[in-house]
């Protein structure tokens, strides 16, 4: 005959499979999306670095994030380069934090609290919103942010493990002692373990054999920076890099970028950001800005901390110090603004693809003239617009960099346009006179010989 515990532990063990599955199913329904996508932006390089690894020594990688590339490998061996079982990882990987996340808060709680519903209920609620919204998005979305996923699972993991084998009772000031540990690490697991370390420094130079939440207070400030990852200080501090790159200050720049790495941030979204500021604010006055962003963002992901992140410094200072332009952001705005007004006008006849007899008997590509087989490879006087829609001049580049170069080239195809056009009037207003014109040049031509 079952006693009452073995019934209530098979309970709760029900409790814990039903909380599981109905979490997977709540993240692959909400990471559809992304479980389709292919090898982009960050995730760009793998189809590059997990073949090499796959193929080479693996214990050659066991030196940079072991476990990550040991995970690259297993997908590899089992699916080759298909992108759908790499976000499927990352997925279940994301279902098992917030799995976690819902232990921990269940028995932290049973810790504090003798309302079972309340704790069921709370605890449950905790793994649903860390699943909905996570620190960071991107460490699920995308590939290459396992590294953050694992970090994660194996901090909630040694954490659950504690709690599960902790035998003392925990008091409702201690709970709130642990829980303000947390709001000052600002969700960062790295930062709780220096804000740990820090206090057990100060505890241990005072001989304290226990400490409250006003000691804790005056402990951290001085040692902690302020950085609340998502909060207000993230964005002012964010801002002020974009806006000091932006006025060309490198010294500022650089100041911004580090208080952020010391405060906690992300690398990747630095670089991320870096990347947005080459195209937002450089853009065609340096194309190398771009290469140098990327290349800076991949360096980060080959190195990580903190020798990576010399590669990042060296970016914001190279887009600190480039010659500035807004000139392709603003035309991609007014082109996007243009559409919405104008709504959807179908491609002209003489530009369509004509792939069949059909379509070409239809009149599609007619007319089209090969700009190769022209002067200079410009088929002057050409359009490409949709009918309609007059000539425009979206993109204005500056006269800075390399667009002072492209301002003089679109001058001299605007000078060719407008020379064929005026010819193509002369020849509609009067050719009588333009045959004329050219039976006059071909006798010319005879008698000359």
């Amino acid at each position: 005959m079952k006693t009452k515990t073995q019934t209530l532990r098979k309970v709760e063990w029900w409790h814990y499979a039903l909380g599981f599955l109905a979490l997977l199913f709540a993240a692959f329904e909400i990471y559809g999306p992304a479980l389709r996508g292919e090898f982009i932006f960050d995730d760009s390089y793998l189809p590059f670095l997990v073949p090499s690894v796959a193929d080479g020594p693996l214990r050659g990688w066991l030196g940079v994030r072991p476990l990550l590339m040991i995970t690259y490998w297993l997908n590899y061996q089992s699916s080759g380069l298909d992108p759908y079982p790499y976000h499927a990882v990352n997925v279940l990987l994301h279902t098992i934090n917030s799995v976690l996340i819902y232990l921990v808060v269940r028995k932290f709680l049973a810790m504090v609290s003798e309302v079972a519903w309340k704790r069921e209920a709370l605890a449950i609620f905790s793994g649903f919103l860390f699943l909905l919204h996570p620190v960071q998005t991107e460490a699920v979305a995308y590939i290459v942010g396992r590294s953050e996923t694992l970090s994660v699972m194996f901090f909630l993991l040694a954490l659950a493990a504690f709690l599960y084998r902790r035998s003392e009772d925990v008091t409702w000031g201690r709970a709130i002692l642990v829980l303000l540990l947390f709001d000052l690490a600002d969700g960062d697991a790295r930062r709780l373990l220096n804000a740990l370390e820090i206090v057990g420094n100060a505890a241990r130079d005072k001989n304290l054999s226990s400490i409250d939440a006003v000691f804790l207070r005056d402990s951290l400030p001085a040692t902690l920076r302020r950085f609340d990852k998502g909060g207000e200080n993230f964005y002012d501090q964010i801002s002020a890099l974009h806006k000091a790159v932006r006025g060309s200050d490198p010294d500022a720049s650089l100041y911004w970028m580090v208080r952020m790495f010391d405060g906690g941030v992300d690398p990747r979204y630095v670089a991320r950001r870096a990347i947005r500021m080459a195209t937002e604010d450089i853009g065609l006055a340096d194309p190398r800005a771009l290469e140098v962003a990327l290349a800076a963002a991949d360096t980060y992901e080959r190195l990580g901390s903190p020798e990576g992140e010399l590669a990042l410094a060296q970016a914001i200072v190279y887009l600190a110090c480039a010659p500035k332009s807004n000139a392709v952001y603003r035309a991609y705005g007014a082109v996007r603004a243009f559409i919405e007004q104008d709504g959807s006008r179908p491609v002209p006849m003489h530009l369509r693809n004509a792939p069949t007899r059909l379509m070409k008997n239809l009149g599609y590509g007619e007319g089209y003239r090969y700009a190769h087989d022209e002067a200079g490879a410009v088929a002057a006087g050409e359009t490409y617009l949709p009918e309609g829609v007059t000539a425009q001049r979206w993109y204005r580049p500056t006269d800075r960099g390399v667009e002072a170069r492209i301002g003089e080239r679109m001058a001299e195809l605007r000078r060719l346009n407008q020379a064929n056009l005026n010819q193509a009037k002369l020849n509609e207003a009067s050719p009588n006179e333009a045959s004329l014109n050219r039976d006059t040049a071909a006798r010319s031509s005879r008698e000359a010989k």
